[in-house]
């Protein structure tokens, strides 16, 4: 019997992830696309300022650098890779 795998490239380790199911590569690219750009970003990967009344710039200590990407958004890029497959 023949196995069928499905290879997605990480860019993070250079390697494929191979998946069972060519269903959920494109939900493979999004988690290795995410991962690159976290690691990329070094965990700061959103920036909230105060900007003052003379344009300067300073960091919002209520803000944290962490946040949440809505699953909706996600399941959209998620839809959109599948359709260019």
């Amino acid at each position: 019997m023949i196995d069928i795998k499905h290879g997605v490239y990480n860019c993070l380790t250079g390697q494929y992830d191979f998946v069972e199911s060519k269903d959920v590569v494109a939900s493979k690219i999004v988690e290795n696309a995410l991962a690159l750009y976290f690691f990329q970003t070094n965990g700061h990967h959103y920036y909230c300022a105060n900007i003052n009344e003379q344009g300067h710039e300073y960091e919002n200590g209520e803000e944290s650098f962490g946040t949440e990407i809505p699953v909706e958004v996600l399941d959209a890029y998620v839809n959109k890779t599948n359709e260019n497959l």
